[in-house]
């Protein structure tokens, strides 16, 4: 350090500088290293479709409605979503390369074939990690819906009405 200190925070700030620009580089160098998913970082609409036909392929639910089939999708594209933002990209990759896959072996839309067919494809690839990832997913938000639970007859956590103790277990109708 000089007398005068002029030297010390002319390098402090040629030091802030180069760290203010660190998260700009590392976004080119992150797009120029992933091209094709640097520009879309979330799931598509057809994404989304696929999905939710998956989740009501896995749990086909009699007489419930497609809107938690539809939050399941969702809540899976938002997973894969808030993953991408700290950038452990194998989820999102799993989830797009096993719609792919899915859409590849139906000749174009998976969406399109017959609800056997579309079975029997799900039965070819459920050792693979994209079935396992997509059936833990939908497992845990559908049976975590309240419009499933109202369906179901489960009345929810007893905890907060003084547990089933004293509450009876002969109220439960649908055994």
């Amino acid at each position: 350090m000089t007398p005068d200190g002029k030297t010390l925070n002319r390098g402090r700030r040629s030091l802030l500088a180069a760290i203010a620009r660190l998260p700009v580089l590392f976004t080119a160098a992150y797009a120029g290293i992933f091209p094709r998913l640097a520009p879309a970082q979330e799931l598509g609409p057809h994404d989304l479709a696929v999905l939710e036909r998956l989740a009501w392929l896995l749990f086909p639910v009699p007489g419930l409605d497609a809107d938690p089939y539809q939050r399941v999708a969702a809540g899976i594209a938002d997973a894969v979503a808030d993953v991408v933002q700290v950038q452990q990209l194998p989820q999102l990759v799993l989830v797009r390369s096993g719609i792919e896959q899915l859409d590849t072996a139906a000749g174009g839309n998976f969406l399109d074939l017959a609800e056997s067919l579309q079975v029997e494809q799900l039965q070819q690839i459920e050792p693979g990690a994209f079935f396992q990832f997509v059936y833990t997913a939908t497992r845990s938000r559908l049976f975590d819906d309240r419009e499933v639970w109202a369906l179901l007859g489960y009345e929810g956590s007893s905890l907060e009405k003084g547990g089933y103790l004293n509450r009876g277990l002969n109220d439960i109708d649908w055994l």
